[in-house]
């Protein structure tokens, strides 16, 4: 939930909100089968493992 709620608050994006004007959206899922390496989030189809909210932003950043 930290996470989310990081994320929510820099990206202005709600958690099932769907998409901001920028184009991203907060969705809820599981663990994409990475559970040991929780949290998880994916950006642009590509998972990451034990994400935070600065590698989802920078990954954001950089286009995936």
């Amino acid at each position: 939930r930290e996470l989310t709620a990081e994320l929510e608050r820099q990206l202005g994006a709600v958690l099932g909100g769907g998409a901001t004007e920028g184009g991203v959206a907060l969705e809820p899922a599981y663990c994409f089968g990475n559970c040991g390496l929780g949290a998880a989030a994916t950006v642009d189809g590509r998972l990451y493992g034990r994400a935070t909210a600065r590698l989802v932003m920078d990954k954001l950043g950089d286009g995936g």
